[in-house]
């Protein structure tokens, strides 16, 4: 008894090194330049890790210390500016555009409203772009908007708190569902997922009622989860290959009743959504942005060769090709259907729904570190290692290679490491890819249809 108190006290001790050592990550992002961030960035990925591994070996915390953790670190996260990204605020004035300026954002630029406070705070990099966000997410919006007006603080603030609970409601969810303590601290606190609550990035809602509906599908509520997973799209629509796999999941257990019902249910749920917010018009601003590279994709790969024949803008900023773009789709989907064929008698329901949206993320042309968020609370249910390995791998990766100086960079010079770090990801997250593809779903049982 007294050796069961001592690791417990001695577990409760780390978790709240481990939150410390992360809200001085949190908070230093904001105060520190250059290869500090690195330094802090590093020190709080080791210490989460080490105490996954630790419970992993030795599980001896329950739900309330880590989800008041969760909650501490996520407060933190939500006190603080966004870092990396200023999407949050354009998040704010798509709301504004509907609340107060009664204008469809899927027909209107925010360059349209030049004296809004809110456009000022966000980049001008998406200054003409209309909403690629769902009509959920812009019903969201409107509503924040109603109480956030033309605040940036109190705007940014409404995305971050919706995230937080986010957070915390996956914690919950994956407690009931049984998973240990590892699984909670792996998810819940995260340094991938908390850096998503920061910036204020609706992924990590979709991640959110994506594992409410994987969830449900477990549960042969075929409904109910085709509701859950049609909300998830109505707010980001690459949330679709984790609806589909929940239809093919129903398919691969030959439950042809409880797919047919999932896949009206969620096709239902989008179709209604995207009619009442305009139905083309909505959908339209979805190819605007068709022929974007990130910096880290895998199809950066290609431009030597795109160079070599001529192509010398190829891979200049974020600009790339549309006809590259839909190679990566074709190419993801393709790789996506083997594995899931070849995996579909198995007992790993989980993991054929997940697997989809993690190959898409890997192999896709355009990613971004806070795109995990999605996917991460529904793969920490897959049961066979690999997968969940591949993807928190691809998150965490992501997450430093992303890591900027705030400073100018001609003045701050980056560690040595960084650039071999951004050359190499693109490499990692096609050996991900491969690794996956090569290998076989676990078959250890687990519930579901």
């Amino acid at each position: 008894m007294d050796g069961q108190v001592s690791a417990k006290f001695s577990s409760g001790l780390l978790l709240t090194a481990v939150a410390g050592v992360e809200a001085v990550w949190l908070i230093g992002r904001g105060r520190f330049d250059g290869p500090f961030l690195w330094v802090l960035l590093a020190a709080a990925i080791g210490a989460h890790a080490g105490l996954v591994v630790r419970e992993h070996r030795r599980p001896t915390l329950g739900l309330r210390p880590i989800l008041t953790a969760t909650f501490l670190v996520g407060v933190v996260a939500v006190v603080l500016p966004p870092f990396a990204s200023r999407d949050v605020f354009l998040y704010g004035l798509y709301g504004r555009m509907v609340e107060h300026y009664h204008a469809n954002p899927y027909l209107h630029v925010p360059r349209s409203f030049g004296h809004d406070p809110l456009l000022h705070a966000s980049s001008k990099t998406w200054w003409s772009t209309r909403s690629v966000y769902g009509p959920l997410f812009t019903a969201i919006s409107a509503v924040g908007a109603t109480l956030y007006g033309s605040s940036a603080w109190a705007a940014r603030t409404w995305f971050q708190v919706l995230d937080l609970l986010s957070l915390l409601g996956i914690v919950v969810v994956l407690a009931r569902r049984s998973a240990s303590s590892a699984t909670l601290i792996a998810v819940g606190l995260g340094p991938p997922l908390l850096a998503v609550v920061n910036n204020g990035h609706n992924d990590l809602l979709v991640g959110f009622l994506a594992l409410v509906g994987v969830v449900l599908a477990l549960d042969h509520r075929p409904a109910l989860s085709g509701v859950a997973l049609g909300a998830a799209c109505l707010i980001k629509v690459l949330a679709l290959p984790l609806a589909a796999g929940a239809v093919l999941c129903f398919v691969a257990a030959r439950r042809w009743r409880d797919a047919a019902i999932s896949a009206a249910t969620l096709a239902g749920v989008v179709g209604v959504g995207y009619l009442l917010a305009g139905g083309q018009n909505a959908v339209a601003p979805l190819g605007q942005n068709s022929s974007l590279i990130s910096s880290l994709s895998i199809w950066r790969l290609v431009r030597p060769v795109a160079r070599a024949i001529g192509d010398r803008d190829f891979g200049a900023g974020a600009a790339g090709r549309a006809d590259v773009v839909q190679l990566a789709f074709v190419v993801a989907v393709v790789a996506a259907g083997l594995y899931w064929f070849r995996n579909r008698s198995t007992m790993d329901r989980v993991a054929l729904i997940v697997a989809p949206l993690v190959l898409l993320l890997l192999l896709s042309a355009y990613d971004l570190p806070a795109y995990a968020a999605m996917v991460l609370p529904a793969a920490a249910l897959v049961s066979g290692l690999r997968l969940r390995l591949v993807a928190f791998a691809q998150a965490t990766v992501y997450l430093l290679a992303y890591v900027r100086p705030l400073g100018p960079v001609h003045r701050i010079p980056l560690p040595p490491f960084v650039p071999a770090v951004r050359l190499a990801v693109p490499w990692m997250c096609l050996a991900l890819a491969v690794a996956l593809l090569s290998s076989s779903v676990a078959t250890r049982k687990t519930k579901g249809p």
